[in-house]
């Protein structure tokens, strides 16, 4: 009979952090905040976002990260952006 002996679980929680998001994606901390920033800029992905954008579901920011850097998402940001800028004049 064979014993396994487990000496660390990970359990990844249900909403992230920049911290937590950096340590489950291993990405660095501002490289998560840049991408939940982003994310609030985004209406689609901001109605996704928790405690006033401050943390984010990890399936949800794994699907940004697999999303983030296609032309598609490059055009998405860059029209929000430019209505928010209208909306501050």
């Amino acid at each position: 009979m064979e014993v396994t002996l487990v000496k660390e679980v990970i359990i990844t929680p249900l909403l992230l952090s920049d911290e937590t998001a950096a340590k489950t994606f291993s990405i660095t901390p501002e490289h998560a905040g840049t991408c939940r920033r982003e994310m609030k800029d985004i209406p689609r992905w901001s109605v996704l976002l928790s405690d006033h954008g401050r943390l984010v579901d990890a399936k949800v920011f794994k699907r940004y990260l697999d999303y983030r850097g296609s032309l598609e998402w490059k055009n998405e940001l860059e029209t929000n952006r430019k209505k928010l800028r209208k909306l501050k004049k």
